[in-house]
């Protein structure tokens, strides 16, 4: 199967159990090369029905990913529907918290500016910026400095109206991130503007009309 018959597969409005059944095709016909480009597709409906199907793929066999990790982390960085954001983002999660994924300097340091971007952009959903707070504190170690952007960054978002959801998830990397030593700081830490705006003037963020699933 092409990767253009796949996205043909994949513009057809989702049914029951699509991301399952989709998945294992992709499995079984070794597309998960494919699969992982049509995640920037422009068509955020291709864009999101690949990322969930290829979360069902990673999740059935997760070594089947082992050949495209380096593509896959490029792609994560470049995935601008939201719904395609949170699977790539639980997708990476996942590859950190199993440690089967080794990242060069020039791919660490383009997947953290990435992911802090989502983290304060107010646009972004909350299960993305979930993923999100569990991505930088998976690499919390690889750059001393995150631990301490990171608890900032957190403490930001649970005082500016966070949901539930994130506050929960929150409290729980901030602990986390204290009981393996503590915030840090180091002076080689990079001179980009990765900070978040003043609490006093913090509004919540508008709510988008648009559900983050296209096909709802």
């Amino acid at each position: 199967m092409t990767s253009e018959q796949l996205r043909k597969i994949l513009s057809v409005r989702a049914t029951s159990r699509f991301g399952e059944r989709i998945g294992r095709l992709i499995a079984r016909e070794g597309l998960l090369a494919e699969t992982i480009d049509l995640g920037t597709d422009p068509d955020p409906r291709i864009a999101f029905r690949a990322s969930y199907a290829l979360e069902y793929a990673f999740a059935a066999d997760p070594k089947r990913m082992e050949p495209h990790l380096s593509a896959f982390v490029d792609r994560y960085a470049e995935v601008s529907c939201h719904g395609a954001q949170r699977h790539f983002s639980k997708i990476l999660a996942l590859l950190l918290r199993r440690k089967s994924l080794r990242l060069d300097d020039r791919r660490l340091d383009r997947t953290i500016e990435v992911t802090f971007d989502r983290m304060i952009d107010r646009s972004v959903p909350v299960a993305v910026k979930v993923w999100a707070m569990e991505i930088l504190a998976r690499l919390a170690d690889k750059r001393p400095w995150i631990g301490e952007q990171l608890g900032d960054t957190i403490r930001h978002l649970m005082d500016c109206n966070g949901s539930p959801g994130l506050c929960s998830r929150g409290r729980k990397i901030c602990r986390r991130l204290s009981e393996a030593g503590g915030p840090r700081s180091q002076p080689e830490r990079p001179k980009r503007n990765m900070s978040v705006p003043d609490m006093k003037t913090c509004r919540p963020a508008p709510r988008s009309r648009a559900p983050e699933n296209p096909d709802r």
